[in-house]
C-alpha cells in the first residue's frame, strides 16, 4: 500500500487534473468556428478574375484546402490575417469576420505574371 504522504500527493494530483480538464479555456473562442465559403475577386493585375473555395475555422485557426501553404487566424475581435504561398509566389489578406459573413482585401506577388490585388468575401456555410 502507499504511505500516507504518497496517497495525499496522488489525491492532490488527481484533483488538480480534474480541475484542469473541467476548466474552460479562456483562449478557445469558438464563435467563428465552422465551415465557411470564400470568394477572392481580382480588382487589379493579371491574376484570375475570381476564385472560390471552402474552408473551416477551428479555435480561431483558418484551414483552407488546396495546393500550397496556407496559414490564417481570426482574432477574438473578428480581425482576420492570412497568408498563402506556392513556391516563391505569395499572397496576404486582411479583413474581418462577423457572425455569418466577412470581407477584406488581399494582395499577391506572383512570379512570372506580377502583382495582383482585390477583395475577398466570406459566408458561413
Amino acid at each position: 500500500m502507499f504511505r500516507p504522504s504518497t496517497r495525499k500527493l496522488i489525491l492532490a494530483g488527481a484533483t488538480l487534473a480534474a480541475m484542469v480538464v473541467a476548466m474552460p479555456s479562456s483562449n478557445a473562442d469558438t464563435s467563428y468556428d465552422g465551415d465557411w465559403s470564400i470568394s477572392f475577386i481580382t480588382q487589379s493585375g493579371p491574376c484570375l478574375q475570381s476564385y472560390s473555395g471552402t474552408g473551416q475555422i477551428v479555435n480561431r485557426v483558418i484551414h483552407f484546402s488546396g495546393s500550397g501553404s496556407f496559414s490564417g487566424s481570426v482574432a477574438p475581435s473578428g480581425s482576420v490575417s492570412m497568408r498563402f504561398s506556392v513556391g516563391p509566389s505569395h499572397a496576404t489578406g486582411t479583413g474581418a469576420l462577423g457572425s455569418d459573413t466577412g470581407n477584406g482585401t488581399w494582395r499577391a506577388d506572383v512570379i512570372e505574371i506580377g502583382a495582383c490585388s482585390g477583395i475577398w468575401n466570406a459566408q458561413r456555410s
